[in-house]
């Protein structure tokens, strides 16, 4: 695979920006509005049958922020025990939660989601994060990253096959 995107044209970009305001009534607020570079890279990675981003490279304010952030965290070790990691990643839950919706402010622009269901998955990792404490981030974090890489592209088959006509 390339690493190698079409950045989209301004003109296109507008059209995105148009759709988000068309699905959520309102602009998206400059601190969550996703660049020109990242709505290419994720249609190119949406092209790839994927919808995976890496938080550690993905947020707001991507042109001054692009360098990867780092989580530091116990994680389950062996026969129970907790160990100490360290890895790319956003280091708390308000950090990801930033990026989260630069992301889901992305998807809306390209028509990809409805916008309650990313919104759903954040309240849901909002209610974890508060119920186990930031202590346990990285290990969230790491379920987060398990979640959106390894099922959710096996969850979009499974709608598609759900919702599209059969054949006659």
């Amino acid at each position: 695979a390339s690493d190698v995107y079409k950045r989209q044209p301004m003109a296109k970009y507008r059209d995105y920006y148009k759709n988000y305001k068309k699905w959520t009534h309102v602009d998206p607020k400059p601190s969550i509005t996703p660049t020109r570079a990242q709505l290419s890279v994720l249609l190119a990675i949406l092209a790839s049958d994927s919808c995976y981003v890496d938080m550690a490279l993905w947020g707001n304010f991507q042109g001054r922020s692009a360098r990867a952030m780092r989580c530091e965290g116990l994680i389950p070790g062996p026969e129970g025990t907790q160990v100490r990691a360290d890895f790319k990643g956003p280091p708390d839950f308000f950090t990801w939660q930033q990026c989260f919706v630069v992301y889901m402010v992305a998807m809306i622009m390209l028509e990809q989601v409805l916008p309650p269901w990313l919104q759903a998955y954040i309240d849901i990792i909002a209610e974890y994060n508060s119920l186990y404490g930031p202590r346990n981030w990285a290990f969230l974090y790491q379920t987060d990253v398990r979640f959106r890489s390894e099922h959710l592209p096996y969850m979009s088959i499974r709608c598609l096959l759900y919702t599209s006509p059969s054949p006659r």
